[in-house]
Order: structure tokens, then C-alpha cells, then sequence
């Protein structure tokens, strides 16, 4: 479901319904809107677009002069006061949905799609957010990608009085109640999981299972809550994918049916051709593709009454131990060590490899670019000054953002908990979850991230240091609660992430196509932005090499998307 609202004189306010309804027209749905008058003569939009109708009375509500509504079921918020014009916009903190806004002479512009903005005001690429998703995989708050366009920082609320005004209201993660330790830790998950997934009878369910140990925890928890009508849906990279073997055997265990989903022939091209029309927002992430794939053939075997569940948002509460120990120990080396790994990262072409010395450089160079928390959880390479190179003016936007959306809500934290909110809002919320939430929302199909649920993120900041991480061991609290109903020995293994074999992809004639004839196009804007000889020089390279440095991975396919994404918007605009 998609919301929108307009804030501003009648005769805009009828076109901006106009737009919307056109919107809604493309996209197979309808536009349902209601109009409020404000006292200084001024016109208030609501509206949602959506296949099925919306009880408007209902999905509105009004005390008085008060109005207030929800943008989309557990996501934002919009708040109106018909008497002082004032309109106010909250996003929440854990949530793949994005609110953008835009104030042009005082009238005000809201949607939770920015693709319904930029059709109506343009758009003009933002610097600071393209650097932003080639290093960071997205684009921090209150940057969007295009200028004159903003975001509602996670968590926290913008106010628009009637003559246009902003004001943010900060947010602060503050959570109550004493640490909870491991003899508690069990329980406590349990009970909140339980809250946060579908009620048993409700209808069926559909769960996202890799075989691991997130999505293996909330299938056992859907067969201790009475579930019976649940299908547990796998992708696998191929007919021999053995981690897909793995989950089978978990799902025989758990005792709920298992589908294996196998990649179409054709996946690369069709993921690229959607990209422009299913996703809200750009971000970059590499195993979009599979997961874009996996969706589109699960949508024919998804029942319309289904609740689709995702395991998305573990990692950020309790996944980051082993791996920000690791930063941790690199943090404590020298500034001189800092910088010396990284020009040798640069000097020695260190995107071409991989293995423990690129890896050992990668990291000393983001140290020397980054402080400890942004490194360890926001970057996604250490390219910068290689093949794009962020001019101080963007990169000062982009450390303000980043600011005000991460640093600034976990302030007072320890540096784990602080590692660990900012995984979950931009990584968790904005990056991972972004995958499935836009493609299933535009099938009009519901999806639930349990551990994105408040109450379950909330546990970043509660659980002790030896639930999250002991003895070397990531996650040790969720591993001894599936160890309840698996095999150890399906539960103790090395982590494997939705990994696609994009050394493999990038050497796939539709996506060398693309690399070349779209990506490196002359006309490419988002070009603009980038190294373009470096850049050719990397694609060049992963067409001839099986290319295993995950950092020109994340790169070119962050680039491909972006491309994709900026032409599909400008064809409509």
C-alpha cells in the first residue's frame, strides 16, 4: 500500500490527486483520498493507493481540529492540526518504509514512494546520495536522491507549519528495564518473537528459509505457536546448492512443508528490468538479485490471503559480535599503520583480490576513512579515492546525515549497542529488508520482520554482551534455542550469507551487456559521479577474471542498480 499527501492551495491539491490517481492507474490499483479543508484556506490530501478499497473513515482518524493516520500498517505516521496548518511526519525507526517530503512555496508534498515526488517535481540527481550508496550501500536521512527532496529520519518526526516551516523532533533509542542475561534471554526472545509473528489461525504463512539460524528460530517458533499452515520457501543458486540441502534437512526436522525455488534461465535479465518499477527508493546490495528472483517465482505459489515472514534483522541484535571484534582489534593500530595499509591497498590494485591480505588492507583503509562504528557497519568498500572519489563539501552532508540518523539516536550507548542500532536501522531496515519489502508490496502481498519489530530490535540495548557473542561464538542465545528441535550439528556451522555467485553473474552476457552499453553509457548521469576509468577498468577485469573481491561486487552492482533505477524514473518523468 502506498501513501500520499498534499498540503497546500485547492487547485494543487485536486492536480496532486490527479497525479496520484494516474499513479494508481499504472500500477493496476486505485487511488483512495479524502480532502480536509484547514482554517487558512489551505487543503489537506490523504490518500492511499491500493487494489483493494480502504474504509477512509476508518483509516483516518479525527479528534476535532486533529487529524491522524497511519501511512502503512506498523510503519509511519502523519499528523495534522486543520486549525494551525500544521502537518507532521513521523518515520518509524526499524521499518524498510521511507517517508519523503518536499516544501516548494510553502505547500508540502509527502509520500512513503519518493517515485511519486520526483514525477511531479523533477529530478535532479543528489550528489552526496549517490556517493552515499556506491560507499554505504544507502542513503542516510534526511538525504534522498534527488535535491529538493527529503527523508523523515528514522524514528524521529518533521513538522511543517503552514507557512512551510521544518522543524525535526531528534530521537533518542532509549530503552527501559535492567540487562537481560542468558538464563532469561531464552524466555524473553520467545515471548517477543510470539508478539511479533503472525497469530496461529490467522491465516497461511509463507516463510523466507534459508537454513539458517534466523529464519530456522522463527520456524521453530511458528510450530511451538500452534502454526499449522506454513510453507518454508528456498532459493537456491542451483540444483546442487548445498546450503539448500542443509535447509531441507532443517525444515524435515521443524516439521513444516518445504519448496525449493531454482533460478530462471533468464533471472539477470528480468531483475534488471524490474528494478525501476518495484523499488521506492535506490540502495545496493548484491543478493537483491536472488532475492528479486525468488519473489517473482514464489508469487504464483503465495496464496493472496498469505503473510509472508523474513528473518531480516538478527544480525543487527545480536550478529555483529566476531565481526566488530575483528574492527575492534584494527581500530587500536597506529593512525600511521592506518594509512599505510591504505595506500598499499590503493597502490597495489587491491580490487583485483581476494583473500586475508585484501581483506587485512580493506580494513585499515576504511579505518583511516571512517571512525570504528561507520567502518564496521556502514561501508560497503574501501574504493573511495579509487573508483569514485566523494568531494568534502558531499562528504560533509553525508557525515551530518549520517548523524543525525544513527549516531545521534544511540548517543551514550557502548560502542557494541551503538554498532549494533546502527546495523539495525541502516543495514537491517534500510538495505536488507528494502530487498523483499517493495517488490512484495507491490503485489499487494503482507510482510512481517519480526526482529525488526520494536520490542524485538529494542534488544540490542538489553541483552548482555555473552548472549550475542561468547567464546568466539556469534549468536550463541538464538544457535542454543534451535538446537531444541535441530541437529547441533545443522546449527553449529560457518555463516553463510544469501550469497549470490556474482563473480560468476558478472561474467554473464546480459549483465556484461548491461555493464556495458547502460552502465558505461555516455549519457549515464549517475556516471557523472564516479572514476569512469577505473570504473571500465573493473568491469573490464570481472568479464575476463572469476573476480572474488566482494567489495567491487557490492560497487558494480550498486552502480548497475542506481543506473537502472535513475533511467527507469526518467523515462517516466
Amino acid at each position: 500500500m502506498y501513501f500520499l499527501a498534499y498540503r497546500g492551495a485547492p487547485d494543487a491539491a485536486r492536480d496532486w490527486e490527479a497525479r496520484g490517481r494516474a499513479a494508481a492507474r499504472a500500477r493496476g490499483a486505485a487511488l483512495h483520498a479524502k480532502t480536509f479543508a484547514m482554517r487558512d484556506g489551505a487543503a489537506l490530501l490523504l490518500g492511499w493507493i491500493r487494489a483493494r478499497p480502504v474504509d477512509l473513515d476508518a483509516a483516518i482518524r479525527q479528534d476535532g481540529a486533529r487529524l491522524e493516520a497511519d501511512t502503512l500498517p506498523g510503519g509511519g505516521r502523519i499528523a495534522a492540526d486543520l486549525d494551525s496548518g500544521a502537518v507532521t511526519l513521523s518515520a518509524a525507526a526499524t521499518s524498510p518504509e521511507q517517508i519523503h517530503y518536499a516544501v516548494r512555496g510553502g505547500a508540502l508534498l509527502a509520500a512513503n514512494d519518493g517515485r511519486l515526488l520526483l514525477r511531479s517535481l523533477g529530478m535532479d540527481l543528489d550528489p552526496a546520495a549517490v556517493f552515499a550508496i556506491l560507499q554505504l550501500g544507502a542513503i542516510p536521512a534526511p538525504l534522498s536522491i534527488a535535491r529538493g527532496v527529503r527523508k523523515v529520519p528514522p524514528g524521529q518526526t518533521v513538522t511543517v507549519d503552514g507557512a512551510g516551516r521544518e522543524s525535526t523532533m531528534p530521537h533518542a533509542w532509549e530503552t527501559e528495564g535492567a540487562t537481560i542475561g542468558a538464563v532469561a534471554a531464552e524466555g524473553e526472545i520467545r515471548a517477543r518473537l510470539a508478539d511479533a509473528l503472525p497469530r496461529p489461525g490467522a491465516g497461511p504463512v509463507t516463510l523466507f528459509f534459508s537454513g539458517g539460524v534466523d529464519s530456522g528460530v522463527l520456524a521453530d517458533q511458528l510450530k511451538r505457536s500452534g502454526h499449522e499452515d506454513v510453507t518454508l520457501l528456498n532459493y537456491a543458486f542451483d540444483a546442487d546448492d548445498p546450503e539448500s540441502a542443509v535447509a531441507e534437512e532443517m525444515a524435515g526436522h521443524i516439521g513444516f512443508p518445504f519448496v525449493r525455488i531454482l533460478p530462471e534461465a533468464h533471472a539477470i535479465e528480468h531483475v534488471l528490468e524490474r528494478v525501476g518499477a518495484e523499488y521506492s527508493y535506490p540502495f545496493g546490495d548484491v543478493s537483491t538479485l536472488p532475492t528479486n528472483t525468488m519473489i517473482h517465482a514464489a508469487l504464483g505459489r503465495v496464496a493472496r490471503d498469505s503473510q509472508l515472514v523474513e528473518g531480516t534483522g538478527a544480525d543487527g541484535i545480536m550478529g555483529l559480535g566476531s565481526n566488530l571484534a575483528i574492527w575492534r582489534r584494527f581500530d587500536a593500530a597506529p593512525g600511521a599503520v592506518k594509512q599505510l595499509g591504505a595506500l598499499a591497498y590503493r597502490t597495489f590494485g587491491m580490487w583485483r583480490s581476494g583473500g586475508t591480505p585484501r581483506k587485512v588492507l580493506w580494513v585499515l583503509r576504511t579505518l583511516a576513512q571512517m571512525p570504528l562504528v561507520d567502518a564496521a557497519v556502514l561501508s560497503q568498500n574501501a574504493l573511495e579515492g579509487i573508483a569514485y572519489r566523494i568531494p568534502e563539501s558531499e562528504r560533509r552532508r553525508i557525515t551530518e546525515a549520517v548523524a543525525q540518523s544513527y549516531a545521534a539516536p544511540v548517543a551514550g550507548h557502548d560502542v557494541a549497542v551503538r554498532a549494533s542500532m546502527t546495523d539495525l536501522i541502516h543495514t537491517c531496515a534500510g538495505i536488507f529488508a528494502a530487498k523483499s519489502f517493495d517488490p512484495l508490496r507491490a503485489a499487494g502481498l503482507r510482510v512481517t520482520y519480526p526482529f525488526l519489530a520494536p520490542r524485538l530490535a529494542e534488544l540490542a540495548a538489553l541483552l548482555a554482551p555473552d548472549c550475542v557473542y561468547r567464546n568466539g561464538v556469534d549468536k550463541p542465545v538464538l544457535k542454543a534455542m534451535l538446537r531444541q528441535s535441530v541437529p547441533a550439528r545443522l546449527v553449529d556451522r560457518p555463516k553463510h550469507g544469501f550469497e549470490p555467485p556474482m563473480a560468476r553473474y558478472l561474467r554473464m552476457p546480459a549483465f556484461r551487456a548491461y555493464l556495458n552499453d547502460v552502465v558505461l553509457s555516455p549519457g549515464n548521469a549517475v556516471l557523472d559521479h564516479v572514476d569512469k576509468a577505473a570504473t571500465r577498468r573493473m568491469i573490464d577485469y570481472s568479464g575476463r577474471h572469476a573476480m572474488t573481491n566482494r567489495e567491487v561486487h557490492n560497487y558494480l552492482w550498486a552502480l548497475t542498480f542506481l543506473t537502472a533505477w535513475v533511467a527507469a524514473q526518467k523515462d517516466r518523468i
